[in-house]
């Protein structure tokens, strides 16, 4: 038995151009549909066929390109933040998984194109989005614009966050304000201008962030710990309202993670955390990248709904 793969018939007899005893078994993966092509001889049937088939089945469904839709079509990724550090590495890990990739960055337009022309390297086309998602017009612009070229988002990575220091009773009301627009309600402009196309597609993928530190409780950063907790009711709500329509939604809390810092005493106080982590050492913004490639992945699909923490061991 002769086997060949292709997504449809017409494609199989394509490769097959000469044989007349072709048996076509389609079935759909995550990624796509995709024919099984068998050129048989006459001792087989259909149903010993299709046992022996099973395993290239198996196989196939795990293993399909992941950023493909059922038609072929390149699924497609928008994450904010992306200019650099975890952004950064979640939109390289998504454009070798096969994804359309959108980058947004608020004031680095450079850093945004080079990251950019790194995922094309692997084959994405790209979009580059520039917008402060922290204010909501330009929150939907950008996810307008995505939809206006790719037809939709497919994964929807809300990423983008600042932590400025102050205490409860020294910050302004504006200071305040602004941190929970950018770190949690861009979350909620930005999935309400995807869902509806996710919604239709039956497919999507919402990602959250938390942070290890937020989660706990920031003693100089409460709007920041209000806004991550925020944002993780927000993921349970979606996981329950549009897990029905093939929709999940998760929340991701790092730990401290190496990357470029604004900041210096930031920088020192990520660095001093290491002693608190059983691994001895900072994590690595691919790491981070790499469960989210987990968690649009097949292997993925029954992930909902879940805080997830990658932080190499630490109390949390």
């Amino acid at each position: 038995m002769l086997l060949s793969l292709a997504t449809d018939s017409q494609a199989a007899r394509l490769l097959l151009p000469s044989a007349h005893n072709l048996l076509f078994y389609k079935f759909k993966t995550d990624a796509r549909q995709v024919s099984i092509v068998a050129l048989t001889d006459h001792t087989q049937t259909k149903g010993e066929i299709a046992n022996r088939l099973q395993p290239f089945k198996t196989f196939l469904s795990t293993n399909c390109i992941l950023g493909e839709r059922m038609t072929g079509e390149k699924r497609t990724a928008l994450i904010t933040g992306s200019g650099r550090n975890i952004g950064r590495a979640i939109a390289l890990a998504l454009a070798k998984d096969g994804f359309n990739i959108v980058v947004n960055g608020s004031q680095d337009r450079d850093a945004c194109y080079k990251v950019a022309g790194e995922a094309q390297r692997f084959g994405a086309e790209v979009l580059v989005a520039m917008g402060d998602v922290g204010v909501p017009e330009n929150a939907k612009q950008i996810a307008d614009d995505a939809i206006d070229k790719f037809g939709g988002v497919d994964v929807l990575v809300n990423n983008a966050a600042i932590r400025p220091s102050g205490g409860f009773l020294d910050m302004s009301i504006e200071e305040w304000n602004r941190v929970i627009d950018v770190d949690f309600s861009s979350a909620v402009w930005l999935a309400r201008a995807c869902l509806p196309n996710m919604v239709a597609r039956n497919w999507g993928r919402i990602i959250n962030f938390g942070g290890m530190n937020a989660m706990q409780g920031y003693a100089s950063r409460p709007h920041v710990t209000v806004a991550k907790h925020a944002a993780w009711g927000l993921t349970k709500t979606l996981a329950r309202e549009f897990g029905p329509n093939g929709i999940t939604a998760n929340i991701i809390s790092p730990g401290p993670i190496a990357g470029e810092r604004d900041d210096p005493a930031m920088a020192a106080h990520i660095e001093s955390q290491k002693s608190k982590i059983p691994l001895g050492r900072l994590g690595k913004p691919e790491e981070i990248a790499a469960t989210i490639s987990l968690l649009v992945s097949a292997g993925g699909a029954f992930i909902n709904g879940q805080l997830i923490q990658v932080n190499g061991g630490a109390d949390t």
